[in-house]
């Protein structure tokens, strides 16, 4: 009798762990198809996205536009500087520019070739370096109209001399060069260097331009100002080295301002370290004109926006991979199976954890925060609560392994999300999503329900990005998505 009872009670629990699995499956479905507009479909943010997904409506050389990239609200900067913005746009050299590096970006293997010798390097020597070696790394910008617009020249203005600090390849200088006699660069990189002298342009030593005995009617520093060790002290000499009254100085700074210095493939703090205050760029925009340049001596008498185009892996992203293996593998302080089973699982807790670091902490200053910003707690605690009520055993390890393969089918979300804010990602970063994706049908040798469930719905979230990776970058375009 008593274990008859026992057998109906068994029955009775089973059938309202099947309810309740149904009940919270119904809503958890529910709200990741919410979260996945974010991504796709009728809800995309703007009509480019859609444009974009629905391949017909866009030409296989167009080159999607995108305000968001150039947008500014005036009236958030300080009364002196609204005026003085002035309001760039996707024009044709851009254009040009993003579909010469499209091409480039879906050679498959010349990518994987780049990412091994950045590998193997990056503890040597400079990422700059590095660039230089592989003849990548080319930095666009502003166009030559872009130029012209910020300077209020023509195309037939012309000066004496110019100098671009830290010129890298020579991409930008060949955008100023056109308008001076004279065209100087320095660079610490000797690989740049060398591209620089098969431009023919004079090569002036870091410690040697400001004191040559001329000056210059235009200095560019771009992308420097974040990336020397006295960025004050470089101000006070490039404003010495103009020429009096009528020089001027052309400064791109990224912002957020997040300065580092690059030292042997390490980041380093600076040892004069500028705080810029403010949350938006307007923000910090006009702080960087009160306590930089005006303190420094200099007049500001334009401003604009200009991008940065490629974003990378987000970060919350693998710190769910992580925590994903760590909950799955934790059977490695309680069993042993077999050394390569050990092995493996070690390695796959490493490396998550690897890339944590990279992400957070030696590569921190390269890190897109201000992009990555997907609520992880909304994933966790809803797949922490479902691993609670379904699951093989009542157990600790059990319970972490189901949370794991839960999690696991939505920890994408974060990178996704990150992709449609940025509005495209590098197609070396789009083969690794699609391997991400593409390895759990190869890594499920056994029938589990709570695995293919799970399966399924990371599936779901993956089908429209494994639609654009077929249509889009197997045939050697890039992933782009305009926010």
């Amino acid at each position: 009798m008593r274990k008859r009872l026992r057998l109906m009670h068994e029955m009775q629990c089973s059938k309202l762990r099947t309810v309740v699995f149904v009940a919270w499956l119904l809503f958890y479905v529910s709200f990741l198809l919410a979260v996945r507009r974010m991504w796709t479909g009728r809800y995309a943010r703007s009509p480019v996205v859609r444009a974009l997904l629905n391949t017909n409506t866009m030409s296989e050389n167009a080159v999607p536009e995108n305000d968001e990239w150039y947008r500014c609200v005036p009236d958030l900067l300080e009364d002196r500087l609204q005026p003085l913005f002035v309001q760039s746009n996707l024009d044709r050299d851009t254009k040009v520019f993003l579909k010469r590096s499209m091409e480039k970006s879906g050679w498959l293997f010349t990518q994987l070739y780049h990412s091994l010798v950045s590998s193997v390097l990056s503890p040597l020597v400079s990422r700059t370096s590095i660039n230089g070696f592989l003849s990548r790394g080319s930095m666009f910008v502003f166009s030559s109209a872009q130029f012209q617009r910020l300077l209020r020249v023509g195309p037939d203005w012309r000066a004496e001399r110019l100098l671009d600090l830290g010129a890298g390849d020579g991409g930008v200088t060949q955008i100023m060069g056109p308008h001076f006699r004279e065209v100087y660069a320095t660079e610490v990189s000797p690989p740049m260097k060398w591209h620089l002298q098969r431009k023919n342009y004079k090569l002036l030593g870091i410690d040697e331009w400001h004191q040559t005995g001329f000056k210059y009617d235009l200095i560019s520093c771009l992308n420097l100002l974040d990336r020397c060790d006295d960025p004050l002290a470089l101000l006070q000499d490039i404003r010495e080295s103009l020429v009096p009254k009528t020089g001027r100085l052309i400064l791109a700074a990224v912002v957020p301002f997040q300065p580092y210095v690059e030292v042997g493939g390490q980041w380093q703090r600076p040892k004069e370290y500028i705080k810029i205050k403010g949350k938006t760029w307007e923000e910090q925009v006009t702080n960087l004109s009160r306590e930089v340049f005006e303190k420094t001596g200099f007049e500001v008498e334009a401003v604009t926006r200009l991008p940065y185009l490629c974003e990378g892996i987000s970060g919350k992203s693998q710190v769910l991979f992580a925590l994903v293996f760590t909950t799955r593998y934790l059977d490695l302080l309680t069993s042993f199976i077999s050394l390569y089973n050990t092995t493996m699982k070690i390695i796959y807790i490493g490396c998550a954890y690897a890339t944590v670091y990279l992400i957070y902490a030696k590569f921190k200053a390269t890190y897109d925060g201000n992009h990555d910003t997907f609520r992880v707690e909304f994933l966790v605690v809803p797949v922490g609560g479902l691993a609670f009520l379904v699951n093989h055993d009542f157990s600790p390890l059990e319970i972490l392994w189901t949370f794991s393969i839960y999690l696991e089918s939505v920890a994408i979300l974060p990178q996704l999300f990150m992709i449609s804010k940025t509005g495209e990602a590098e197609t070396i970063t789009t083969h690794y999503l699609f391997f991400l994706g593409l390895y759990r049908v190869l890594f499920e040798g056994f029938f589990d329900m709570i695995a293919i469930v799970a399966g399924v719905v990371q599936t779901i979230l993956y089908c429209d990005f494994f639609y654009l990776y077929v249509t889009k970058v197997l045939k050697g375009k890039k992933l782009s998505l305009p926010a």
